[in-house]
């Protein structure tokens, strides 16, 4: 289900930004891998409410664990995909970032269903989003760290930290776009 983030002019969007600042966020990540070893930057991970997100990723853990894989591992891959999510909104972000919100997928009864429209929506948002995409993946392993075989977990959450993170701020515009419409925007105009 296509979101509102795809509203957002171009030039709002996480996938331009990125194609600006590609090179050296990139640098820049692998400078930090040397330096400490991980791609998580440990003072932004903790500048956030990190036991909430915690929460979220043990919620998707369940949603998305098979049988044959170690939920714990699961769940510490995707808090990983949701600090490393975090982290390049820092970098791409266009406009503050004061919540993000999972109320799409509250209303779905099956479990199975919602980790289905989970993916599905975070794949739609990356595959038009091809910059954001790329860097999610080149660093896919390197964030996975010790799981690496959860990587496809670190990349979905990633992937959803983006995509609801570029949602907020598309809800931005469009209030920021309706607050500044003046009564005469709306009289019809003649067609003469």
């Amino acid at each position: 289900m296509p979101g509102i983030e795809n509203i957002l002019p171009p030039e709002h969007q996480f996938n331009t930004t990125l194609i600006e600042l590609r090179e050296p966020l990139v640098d820049e990540l692998y400078d930090y891998i040397e330096e400490v070893g991980d791609v998580i930057d440990p003072k932004l991970e903790f500048s956030r409410p990190h036991e909430q997100y915690w929460g979220l990723s043990d919620g998707l853990a369940r949603l998305f664990a098979s049988e044959n894989e170690d939920q714990e591992s699961v769940r510490a891959a995707i808090y990983r995909g949701i600090c490393f999510g975090f982290q390049v909104v820092e970098d791409v972000k266009t406009a503050p970032i004061e919540k993000i919100s999972m109320d799409n997928w509250r209303n779905v009864d099956d479990v199975d269903d919602s980790a289905e429209a989970i993916s599905a929506d975070v794949q739609e948002y990356l595959s038009a989003r091809p910059h954001v995409d790329s860097l999610i993946g080149m660093f896919a392993s390197e964030v996975a760290g010790e799981y690496v075989l959860c990587e496809h977990h670190v990349e979905i959450a990633a992937g959803l930290v983006l995509m609801l993170c570029e949602r907020e701020i598309a809800e931005t515009f469009i209030d920021a776009s309706v607050e500044s419409v003046r009564p005469e925007d709306l009289e019809p105009r003649g067609l003469g």
